[in-house]
């Protein structure tokens, strides 16, 4: 039978103590993971909604520029004045 090298002595001692540690903590670790998994697939699902949400709208607006062009220029024009309005300010 050959010695352990310290490496394997090392090993056996971190996984000792990253078992009681979980022991301890009564299974916290295993929990936060579980929730960390959980909000994973909340945030990657909220994200493919939102895609498709912008999608849909983007695709609505250019119905409408394509239906009505000029009632689409007026109000870019319309939007354009107030916004140079509102970022000049007073003088």
């Amino acid at each position: 039978m050959a010695q352990k090298t310290i490496i394997e002595h090392a090993n056996e001692f971190v996984e000792d103590k990253l078992e009681r540690a979980g022991e301890a903590l009564g299974g916290l670790p295993e929990t936060a993971r579980k929730q960390f998994d959980d909000l994973n697939l909340d945030v990657a699902s909220a994200s493919k909604r939102v895609g498709e949400t912008a999608q849909s709208a983007w695709q609505t607006a250019r119905q409408q520029v394509r239906q009505s062009p000029v009632a689409a220029l007026g109000i870019g024009a319309l939007l354009g004045f107030v916004l140079g309005f509102l970022v000049r300010g007073r003088d």
